[in-house]
């Protein structure tokens, strides 16, 4: 893991994901424990409230949506 010494509630560097240029860009405020695991950005609860409930909802399918950590 590499972490970011600018700011202490930064627990690695993911890279975004998705497909570029999309539609939809989602942005999360910094990686949750799980997601600097997996090295994927919404990987944790709210990815799975995102996949399960969100995108479900728009009707938009997660592979065509672009998503990175502001931090």
């Amino acid at each position: 893991m590499n972490p970011c010494h600018a700011c202490p509630r930064i627990r690695g560097i993911v890279p975004p994901a998705g497909p570029r240029p999309a539609r939809v860009m989602l942005i999360g405020e910094n990686p949750s424990y799980e997601e600097a695991r997996q090295k994927e950005p919404f990987k944790g609860k709210t990815g799975i409230e995102l996949r399960g409930t969100y995108l479900p909802i728009l009707g938009i399918p997660a592979s065509e949506i672009f998503i990175t950590n502001a931090c």
